[in-house]
Parts: structure tokens; sequence; C-alpha cells
């Protein structure tokens, strides 16, 4: 009891931490739109480029000092970079690091770098530079890697950024962010920001409440993530002895309640889809209808769906031939709540955070996340705003070796001095040559600039 109790403790202090930012969000991001707008008026009434002057187009194509274009200095913009060591399909992301740092130093971005080991080393990395008044903070990896940066920025006006790594990418998809690495990070630099909501759930079990930027779940969902997080990892015994408990499960009655209803509706059901973003799972578009800055939660109940039925349904969203299903109820809530007659389990994004009874609600507008015209989005930016984006310069090329070193040395740590103090290690050998580029970045572009 003691620990259900801090749980709902710490889930209304964070509603309320978000709730008191809400309005100063709102301020902000009218006054993005604001500059969105006016950057468009600016860039239709640029000239053509058949009507500029040959002086204006012989000066574009002047290389300077450090091999790219002669162009004004951009402003330098500090930024957190977060990458996950073990991104992507071949799980190799850390031999990325020198490629990010050199463009995010390219397009006026002077990253400092920390890398995620655990999930609350990058939540709290994430909350502190938030604090220290960072303006930017980028999380490199796959879908879990935004969470949990996502989940220390909650509130504040830090911006997210986000580079692509992982598997299925089902945030950057919805958000509209290219799977391009340098499409990305120009659209981190376009400025081009929206401010989405998140769900928060607080189930029965667990420590405190989880957020989700995708979905969460009741039921069948919940109790298959752990097979198939066996498999992607390749744990084949510990997935066989999960899937008959799974396959096992028949389904039971429950009370889903929307909002401030005073009567729930029942159902005999094996599953409950609690959708933000219009994508989750293996790269599905399970919940096409949701929209990530709607300020709603979609709900999906499967009356009388069996194993068969479900499995069926699962294959028919791979295969994009999903029809409509009269057995699904579909609505829309701020806030729901879930209770069943047995226990069934409950996750958020891809982990499985507790059992029912759980509450479910959605933090509108909390996170501030540079955007472009993704599916999730109900109020897109305009396509020429994204479209203009940041041109990026070179970097000299003793510049790039020096970046390149120091990301190779950190690829080939051995483990124990990794166990030993892994954001010290990677601060150490990352930043400095980081922080050189940007440095020599700035005095070739300086002796560019007409007296």
């Amino acid at each position: 009891m003691s620990k259900q109790r801090d749980a709902l403790g710490d889930g209304r202090r964070l509603a309320k931490r978000v709730a008191r930012a809400n309005d100063k969000l709102a301020a902000r991001l009218a006054e993005l739109r604001r500059v969105e707008e006016l950057q468009a008026q600016q860039l239709a009434q640029q000239p053509e480029p058949s009507e500029r002057s040959a002086r204006a187009r012989e000066q574009e194509q002047t290389p300077d000092a450090a091999g790219a274009q002669a162009r004004p200095p951009k402003a330098r913009v500090r930024a957190l970079l977060i990458i996950n060591t073990k991104s992507g399909p071949n799980n190799d992301s850390i031999l990325r690091v020198k490629e990010l740092v050199e463009r995010l130093t390219a397009h006026g971005i002077r990253a400092d770098v920390r890398v995620k080991l655990r999930k609350k080393y990058a939540r709290k990395d994430a909350k502190k530079a938030a604090k220290k008044g960072y303006p930017l903070v980028i999380a490199a990896g796959g879908d879990g890697t935004i969470a949990c940066v996502a989940e220390g920025l909650l509130g504040t006006d830090t911006v997210l950024g986000i580079v692509p790594l992982g598997t299925y990418n089902n945030v950057a998809t919805s958000l509209g962010v290219p799977m391009d690495v340098e499409a990305s990070i120009a659209l981190i630099a376009s400025g081009v920001v929206r401010a989405i909501d998140v769900g928060m759930v607080t189930a029965t079990g667990a420590s405190r409440p989880h957020i989700f930027i995708e979905m969460a779940a009741v039921g069948l969902t919940a109790a298959m993530m752990p097979v198939g997080q066996d498999v992607k990892m390749g744990r084949w015994q510990s997935a066989s002895e999960a899937l008959p408990a799974a396959l096992q499960m028949t389904p039971t009655r429950a009370e889903v309640r929307l909002d401030k209803a005073k009567e729930g509706k029942t159902a005999s059901t094996l599953l409950i889809e609690i959708a933000n973003a219009p994508r989750s799972g293996p790269g599905l578009i399970t919940s096409p209808d949701a929209r990530v800055d709607d300020g709603l939660l979609d709900v999906a109940v499967y009356h009388e769906h069996t194993l068969a039925m479900l499995a069926a349904r699962f294959v028919a969203l791979k295969t994009g031939l999903i029809s409509d299903d009269a057995q699904i109820e579909q609505s829309r809530a701020r806030r729901v709540e879930v209770r069943t007659d047995n226990p069934l389990a409950v996750v958020a994004d891809s982990k499985v955070v507790g059992r029912t009874p759980a509450r479910f609600e959605v933090l509108a507008g909390c996170l501030l996340i540079a955007a472009g015209r993704g599916i999730g989005l109900g109020q897109k930016p305009l396509q020429e705003v994204v479209e203009a984006g940041s041109v990026p310069a070179a970097l000299p090329k003793e510049e790039q070796d020096e970046i390149e070193a120091a990301a190779v040395a950190l690829s080939k740590q051995p483990a124990a001095e990794h166990k030993r103090g892994p954001l010290e290690v990677v601060t150490d050998a990352l930043t400095p040559a980081a922080n050189k580029a940007m440095d020599t970045l700035e005095k070739a572009r300086d002796a560019l600039r007409p007296s």
C-alpha cells in the first residue's frame, strides 16, 4: 500500500509540474509559430536563382579556408548529445560518434557528449542539462533512448532533438524526423519546434509512474513484450519459457472509465490499447488517427477477441491490409482508468511497468521537440520552413582526424574501464576534440568576414 501511495504521489507531483509549465510552453510555441510564418514570408520574397547577380553567384561558389562555401557564420548553439552505445540492427551506434559530432559542429551546434549505458543515467543527464540552461538536448538512438531522454525534459524550455539510430524509429517517423543522419541534424538546426503530448501510466506494483510517447497497453501485448525482447536479444531459452504463459491467456472482464464518467464501460477482453502516437511496436501503424499534439489519448478495447483473431490482426497490420473491426471499440480521453477481474500486465512503450488496476493520463504539450511534417502531428510546420533547414559547412581535414581518433579510442575502451566510470571516460575523450573543432571552424569563418 505504501508503494502505491508513493507512486500516486509521484504521479501527482509530475502532473502538477507539467501543468505549471503548460502556459509557459504554450506562449513559447505561439512565438515559434509566428517566427515560422515570418520565415515563410521571407522565403517567398527571396529572388529566384536566375534573378541573382553574377557577383552574388560567384561569391556563393567561392570555397572558404575550411573547404566549405563562403557564407555568414552560424551562431553557436550549445547542446548535450546523448548517444546510445548499442542502438540499431547491428548494435553499433557508438561507432557513429565522430560523424555526429562532426555534422553537429558543421551546423553550428556545439555538443557536449554523454553515452547512455543505462536509462536512468540518460534521464538524469537530460534533466541536469535543462537545469543548467542547455537550449537543446539531442537523443541519438532508438525509441527507448528518446523516451528516457524525453522524461528528463518534461515541462522545461529545453528542446529535444532526435537523430534516429534505432531499429524501428517509431517516434522519429511519427514526428517527420528524417532517417538520414545529415537530414535529421539539419532539421534540428533549422529551429522548427513543436510542443507534443506525453502519456503517463501509474500501474499497481510499479515503484513510480512511467511515461510513454508511443503507446501503452493492458493484456496480451504486455504479456508478449518480454518474449519479443528476448527474441530480439537472442535469449531463446528465456523466450521459450515466457511464451506458454502468454499463449494460455483467456479473456477477462475489464472496466474502462474515461475522464470523469461516473460509470465505466465493461468488456470481456485480452487487450486494451492506449495510444499517444499512430506508430508503435515493430514499426506498425497501430492507431492511424492518434496525434501527439491533440491533448488526447486514443483508446481501443478489443471485445471478445481470441488469440487467433489478435494474431490475424497483427499479420494484417504488418502487410498493410488492415480493415475496420466492429469488435474494437474506439474512443478518446484525457484520462483512462482500467480495472480487471484478473490482474493483467501493463506495458508503456516497450517496458512492462506493472499490472492492473492502472491509470493512464495525457500530459498535454509538455515536451518541446524538433519536428518535421510527420503523420503523428495535427499541427504540422510549414513545408517551406522545414525545407529551408540549415546549410552545413565542412570541417577542416585535421579536425576531422582528431574527432575520428577520439571516437575510435572510445570504441576500443576495455570493459573494465567502462565499469570504473563510463560517463567520465566518454566526456573526457570526446568533448575536447569537438570543442576544438568548433573553435577552429569559428576562426576560419572570422577570417572570411569583410573588414
